[in-house]
């Protein structure tokens, strides 16, 4: 199993991906409050 590392920083990103690249995907548990700020910051964009 894979874990983030301390001191990092690390982004979401939402867009197109072409069949020939290569796509991780990370499943995350969020506190309820971490999920409130993601919404709220994603409802200010």
């Amino acid at each position: 199993m894979a874990a983030l590392k301390e001191d990092q920083s690390y982004g979401l990103s939402c867009g197109r991906v072409s069949d020939s690249s290569k796509v991780s995907v990370f499943h995350v548990k969020l506190t309820d409050s971490a999920l409130r700020a993601f919404e709220t910051y994603r409802a200010s964009q």
